[in-house]
């Protein structure tokens, strides 16, 4: 895994957390700021922990460029 960027909103630091493991019917991971509580949350039913963790956090880790 690798680290979490700083929330795109406010800056603040950002964690993960997982509900769920490779046991259970559904699993989901929940990347939210420590601030401003912005968050994205990736499920899978298929998927293993390991694949939304990472799912997750390419997903926060996501910076639009702006263009002209």
């Amino acid at each position: 895994m690798q680290e979490l960027k700083n929330c795109p909103f406010c800056g603040s630091k950002a964690k993960i957390s997982l509900k769920g493991n490779n046991f259970t019917k559904e699993r989901s991971a929940i990347a939210k700021c420590n601030n401003c509580r912005a968050n994205i949350v990736i499920g899978a039913i298929k998927n293993d922990c390991d694949w939304v963790l990472n799912k997750t956090e390419e997903a926060w880790n996501l910076r639009v460029r702006k263009t002209k």
